[in-house]
């Protein structure tokens, strides 16, 4: 017949990147359309077809077929009928999709419909979970992107002290490399039903976003406790709906134009510590906050508003906060280099409140919560210059002004809605300083160590110092101000230079010498310096004894950092605070970590700190240990002890079994919580091994 060709009996068709195997084939030359049947198999650049009977377009691409199933690397999918609605979309009836591409995977996902985006996505609708032959789950929809490794379903199983038995569920959508989401329901025996939705987000040109929220009926704060455990209980919760709620954005308006925001809203101060102890561990209390930053290569201005979004935890609001920034750069044709900041900030300190007890404007101003505004300025001169070709010198001299509307010294009237009475307040305030460092070595090139990668030896040797001078004060001084955003007490040394020393209300006399020296040891790698040791040595001289926020004395801790990394596969760090007066604190907190191959890793360290007015004495010593034993069997352990009481703090045990598709990992932890009280927790969590790079993850104990 005109325009159609038949084959039969081993045929083989290419067209271009396509290959077409079958036992006979009809092919029209007008549609250019092929009837493949019998053990059919069509090749083409990244993708495998296989079927009884199909019909495939050489054009369009497009595949009918009552038998069918596609390989598409990492993802393997199969049905009873397929058809092509358009190019690069398939549409499978009754069929079913998993990452273990096998003839019979371990594990599947059956679904009455699967739309499949070659490159891109598969859908899923109304899908089953099957792990073998066992019906483990059921969703109303599934996407799992074939363009990223993250894990489309993981669940978590185990029995924990705070919360009885419960059971985890994390079901991950994939929507496109830009928007990842991911669906939380959680049972937990003694606490409730919990669930959330997490969405990460961004765009090429760097945009990003995150968003986080949970909400729970905790049982135990239930009217009767809902037979929780009161070991448990924290007084400044005072409902059992409980939820935390988050946003964080980083987005360019314009390429000079950027607005970053942090926002946050929890029913309590403890929600975090009670159900996301990783969160609670790297953030206490939110930080509220939308900025607004317009850069050029000469200067910077910020918008800044800080609102107090959570009453139970105190806030200095700043509504708003704008600030002006020069960098340093050269003053015309001379020498000299400026910097610069200026800055007005309309103050709001704002108290931490009970849940139910959120005051009146009236009560909040007899609790002596306070504002004004504050305008501030700064500029300073530099000469930065090397004498004797070695010797590296800049002084400095800077001029500040500031003014406060109100000094806040006085109790407010609560009479009216605001101050009747304010006290402004003004302080102008010279500021001297003198940076000064240099550099010695010494070469060995004769030393040479293979085993230890030694390529010839140098010590570096770089003594500094930095002085700064605050000689007087014109106008208020520090005390004469009740100011919101004096310095926090730490156990390090603080900024000493303008600006980047920023707590402007704490601004006084001031004159200190912060003086040290830095050692290195280098060799060379690679035909690259490698620092075998990198030592630094420093300390202040507090000669009016008023830079210090713990201890006021002449003369500081001695400080040491010290990092020491003969190879790749041993590390050490420690970082001391060491009192050389005897009237102060003594601070170490010491790491090794021994990874000789993939397989071994051990860390030991200690954190030790006494006589400090911030912390209670401790010592505590901890050890992590992962050995992988085989290629079916890994094994991860974590011990806290703390000397001081001779407890054990917390101990973890956690076994990982390879199970070809997937990766299962048993969990132990028993540790110490509030008022000393033991809890313990044994977890179960299974995650996909087929997608090349899925973590395998325990969750951590709350």
């Amino acid at each position: 017949m005109a325009g159609i060709a038949t084959a039969k009996i081993n045929v083989v068709v290419k067209n271009d990147a396509d290959t077409i195997y079958c036992d006979r084939l009809v092919y029209s030359v007008k549609t250019k359309t092929a009837i493949c049947k019998g053990n059919v198999r069509i090749y083409t650049s990244d993708r495998i077809y296989r079927g009884d009977t199909m019909i495939y377009n050489m054009t369009t691409k497009a595949v009918q077929s009552a038998d069918f199933r596609l390989s598409h690397y990492p993802s393997f999918v199969a049905g009873e009928e397929v058809t092509s609605p358009e190019l690069n979309h398939y549409r499978i009836h009754n069929g079913f999709f998993s990452t273990d591409n096998r003839l019979y995977p371990a594990f599947r996902l059956h679904a009455e419909t699967i739309e499949v985006y070659p490159d891109e996505q598969i859908v899923l609708k109304n899908c089953i979970i099957y792990i073998g032959d066992i019906p483990v789950f059921w969703v109303p929809i599934y996407a799992q992107s074939i363009r990223t490794d993250k894990e489309g379903y993981k669940w978590s199983a185990g029995y924990n002290g705070a919360f009885g038995g419960f059971f985890y569920n994390r079901y991950n959508w994939v929507l496109d490399d830009n928007l990842y989401a991911t669906v939380m329901l959680d049972a937990r025996e003694t606490r409730g039903i919990g669930g959330g939705l997490n969405l990460d987000y961004g765009a090429p040109n760097g945009d990003k976003g995150l968003f986080r929220g949970y909400v729970t009926q905790d049982d135990l704060y239930s009217p009767g406790g809902g037979g929780g455990n009161d070991a448990y209980k924290f007084a400044n919760v005072n409902g059992d709906k409980r939820y935390r709620f988050g946003v964080k954005e980083r987005f360019e308006i314009m390429p000079d134009l950027t607005t970053t925001a942090s926002l946050a809203k929890w029913s309590d101060p403890n929600i975090t510590r009670d159900f996301f102890e990783g969160e609670y561990q790297r953030e206490v209390q939110p930080d509220n906050f939308m900025n607004l930053v317009e850069y050029s290569p000469n200067f910077t201005i910020s918008a800044l508003a800080r609102p107090q979004v959570n009453p139970f935890f105190e806030t200095v609001e700043r509504k708003p906060d704008i600030t002006w920034d020069i960098p340093q750069q050269k003053v015309f044709d001379t020498p000299l280099s400026y910097v610069s900041e200026s800055s007005v900030t309309a103050f709001d300190r704002r108290f931490a409140w009970n849940t139910n007890q959120i005051p009146t404007y009236g009560q909040q101003l007899q609790a002596q919560e306070y504002r004004a505004y504050r305008y501030d300025t700064f500029g300073q001169i530099m000469d930065p210059k090397q004498y004797f070709n070695w010797l590296s010198v800049t002084p400095r001299f800077g001029l500040r002004g500031t003014f406060w509307s109100d000094d806040n010294r006085t109790v407010p009237d609560t009479t009216a809605q605001g101050y009747t009475d304010p006290h402004p307040r003004g302080r102008v305030v010279p500021n001297m300083g003198l940076e000064a460092d240099f550099k010695v070595s010494r070469t060995w090139d004769d030393v040479k160590n293979k085993d230890w990668g030694i390529d010839g030896l140098r010590h570096v040797m770089e003594p500094y110092m930095n002085a700064q001078y605050i000689p007087y004060v014109l106008g208020s001084r520090a005390n004469d101000i009740r100011g919101f955003d004096s310095r926090l007490p730490s156990t390090q040394l603080q900024p000493l230079n303008f600006p980047a020393y920023n707590s402007i209300d704490s601004i006084d006399y001031q004159a200190v010498i912060r003086h040290g020296i830095r050692n290195k040891l280098e060799t060379k790698r690679n035909g690259l310096n490698w620092d075998l040791v990198d030592w630094d040595l420093y300390a202040d001289l507090d000669l009016d004894k008023n830079f210090s926020t713990t201890n006021q004395k002449y003369y500081s801790n001695v400080f040491s950092d010290l990092t020491i990394k003969p190879v790749n596969w041993i590390y050490f760090q420690s970082q001391t605070s060491l009192d050389v007066t005897g009237n102060s604190y003594t601070e170490f907190n010491n790491d090794l970590t021994w990874e000789p191959d993939r397989s071994v890793k051990v860390s030991v360290g200690n954190r030790y700190i006494e006589d400090s007015v911030l912390f209670p004495n401790s010592n505590q010593y901890y050890l992590n240990l992962f050995y992988r034993m085989n290629e079916h069997w890994q094994f991860s352990s974590k011990y806290n002890f703390e000397a001081t009481t001779g407890q054990l703090q917390e101990q973890d045990y956690t076994i990982y079994r390879d199970l070809e598709s997937w990766q299962v990992a048993a969990n132990f932890t028993e540790r110490k919580v509030n008022n000393g009280v033991n809890e313990t927790a044994i977890y179960f969590t299974f995650t996909l091994k087929a997608l090349p790079n899925a973590q395998i993850t325990t969750n951590s104990l709350k």
